[in-house]
């Protein structure tokens, strides 16, 4: 194992130097230009003032100057942390107060940094034109125990947390990938996973650190699917690690084939359950042709801590929703421990603790979580023995396997981004005249879903409780429903509870965006014209985005939309409009008035077609049944 990860990159760079570092769409980048380039980072962080132990914080897309910056941050001992640039201010803010950076790196206009200097950053070869020559100090010599970076989770404080990780579990990490790969450096790795989140530090390390070429893909910013797969194949990726969302949207669309992704030979995926019905067709379509691994891993363990290749054996052996977690790797010890901190028997469910040299070294600057969160092994009292509690339950197989049980506490998952509810629950209270808020994540045929009711004593509706929480958190972290109350339900400790609100809106205390409500399915007609069509989408997608009002030329994306949520409308326009149309055309029509205009033309030549002498089609046909249900449900409920 090399000595640091600044030394890991040094090698890989001088072993192959000509070989392709970087594969962006526009640009390549070979290891030794950018083994050049970290260098030149290097100097420019030293001239802004950056020495050894000193943050660094990136508010940036990807690009080839950020990959730079944080091999330069590497080089001098400097720890860099990422930040959405979409985060909102207050809660950048937050984040900013636990680094108290040296530099920030941004590409947000008005981006403030009390605790140093702000550098304003367009994307670009003029800003890296910009560095000085090549950085004649030599690199820091820091240990496996120095911090590389900081990544920000959720916090059930109300404050998202900066787990500080040590350079030896990253070390760590890339070894594992290179044994479980046999050899690493021969794969092209993708890096789809957004920098700001953990699975990202997989792609760099494993992939471009171990001398892999690495092929971004900024997903923030391309929103259409059938461009992140065209970038995938361009560079000939082997290697594909995103979570589950991202691949069942790729399946949705009809993306997910041997055919628009030929060089796939390993699919890695964590930081959800994959849905077993799905993962058995994903793992069938290319069996032979590539292999699956499911892994698990907090943000505090160095990204992966577990993993299991997912076979047809494998497969058939699970009992659960979701295939197993598999077993801990070598660098790390477990236990699985009741309430009373005592181990379970094998089978049985218990919290798990997770400790050795790859744990992370606590939270920036939050002694109070870190005290919470890493702490004496219960079992070891002779000598210190830190472990992180991780909150998952689990129970444990006489092979050795991990399965995954559920939490411990109010921590969710959603599209792979861990979100303590508690801080949706804290942000909301901050409105004005709202006493007490709760978030509840409620799962449904339509899509998982964070649902918050509020009560207040000011004049604060569900709308205005929308742009409030548009204003206050990230967009993975928005309520999707928003529901006002008199009061909050308490259970029999005084405590609001959480169980009686998502039991509120589980019963329909709220219209689950895309779902179909009766005054839907009473009218099965499809619109007649362009403006019903407009109409109609805009019930659609106002529901969906939990906003009053969408302009008809308003960006679905613009206006806090995601690709789950583009998922949700696509779904209820099949079902409540009974309208062919293809996932990729919301992509690609992402207003109101465009998709209006395409689906009204081709419901008009779908009519045309019926109407003259040929068959219907199954599409058709299919809708025809969908308005015949409809219709039926609605005569049993005037029966009734």
């Amino acid at each position: 194992m090399e000595q640091n990860l600044w030394r890991a990159f040094e090698t890989a760079a001088m072993r192959a130097p000509e070989k392709l570092a970087l594969h962006f769409p526009a640009e390549r980048v070979t290891f030794s230009d950018l083994h050049l380039l970290a260098r030149r980072a290097h100097a420019f962080l030293a001239a802004k003032g950056l020495k050894c132990g000193d943050v660094l914080t990136l508010q940036t897309p990807k690009c080839v100057e950020v990959y730079a910056l944080m091999l330069g941050a590497l080089r001098m001992g400097a720890i860099y942390a990422h930040i959405d640039p979409k985060n909102p201010e207050p809660r950048t803010a937050k984040m900013l107060s636990r680094l108290e950076p040296q530099l920030l790196v941004s590409v947000c206009d008005g981006a403030a940094n009390a605790f140093g200097h702000v550098e304003r950053m367009q994307p670009g070869a003029m800003f890296r034109d910009a560095w000085p020559d090549a950085a004649s100090d030599a690199p820091a010599d820091v240990t496996h125990s120095h911090p590389a970076y900081v990544m920000f989770t959720s916090g059930s404080t109300g404050e998202p947390k900066g787990a500080v990780m040590p350079q030896y579990g990253v070390l760590s990490l890339m070894r594992w990938a290179d044994e479980l790969l046999g050899g690493a450096a021969a794969r092209t790795f993708s890096a789809v996973n957004p920098t700001h989140f953990d699975n990202s530090v997989f792609d760099f390390y494993c992939g471009l650190v171990n001398g892999a070429t690495l092929a971004p893909v900024d997903v923030g910013h391309e929103t259409n699917p059938r461009q992140w797969v065209e970038t995938l194949r361009a560079s000939r990726a082997s290697m594909i690690f995103a979570v589950p969302t991202f691949f069942l949207l790729l399946d949705d669309m009809g993306l997910l084939t041997p055919e628009n992704l030929p060089d796939a030979r390993v699919f890695m995926f964590g930081g959800e359950g994959f849905p077993l019905e799905r993962l058995r067709r994903f793992e069938a379509a290319f069996r032979g042709r590539a292999r699956f691994v499911n892994v698990y891993g907090p943000t505090e363990t160095s990204c992966i801590c577990s993993s299991i290749e997912i076979t047809p054996a494998e497969l058939a052996d699970c009992k659960g929703p979701f295939a197993s977690i598999g077993r801990m790797h070598r660098d790390f010890s477990h236990a699985v421990l009741d309430e009373d901190l005592r181990e379970v028997p094998l089978g049985e469910k218990g919290e798990l603790w997770i400790g050795g040299p790859c744990v992370g070294l606590g939270y920036m600057r939050n002694p109070d979580e870190t005290a919470r969160r890493f702490v004496q092994d219960p079992r070891q009292n002779a000598y210190r023995s830190v472990m992180y509690r991780t909150g998952d339950l689990v129970s444990q197989d006489t092979d050795g396997r991990l399965w995954f049980a559920g939490r411990a506490d109010n921590q969710v998952k959603v599209s792979g981004h861990r979100i303590e509810l508690e801080e949706i629950d804290r942000t909301a209270q901050g409105a004005p005249g709202v006493r007490r808020a709760v978030t509840a994540l409620v799962r449904s045929p339509y899509g998982d879903r964070l649902c918050l009711a509020f009560a207040g004593d000011g004049e604060l509706d569900e709308a205005g409780m929308t742009r409030f929480c548009r204003d206050a958190l990230p967009p993975y972290m928005q309520p999707q429903t928003i529901m006002r109350l008199d009061d909050i339900p308490l259970n029999a400790n005084g405590k609001a509870d959480r169980l009686a609100v998502r039991a509120l809106f589980e019963q329909g205390g709220a219209a689950q965006p895309g779902a179909p409500d009766a005054a839907t399915v009473a009218a099965p007609t499809p619109p007649q014209s362009a403006i019903e069509w407009e109409r109609a989408l805009a019930a659609i997608f106002t529901r969906v985005l939990s906003t009053p009002h969408l302009p008809p030329e308003d960006n679905f994306f613009d206006r806090g939309g995601t690709s789950m949520l583009l998922r949700q409308a696509h779904a209820a326009i099949q079902r409540e409009l009974y309208a062919e149309v293809q996932v990729i055309d919301l992509f690609s029509r992402p207003n109101l008035r465009s998709l209006a205009a395409h689906l009204h033309a081709a419901a008009s030549s779908a009519s045309e077609k019926r109407h003259g002498a040929g068959p219907s089609s199954h599409a058709s046909r299919q809708a025809e049944a969908l308005r015949a249900l409809a219709a039926a449900r609605q005569n049993g409920r005037a029966g009734s």
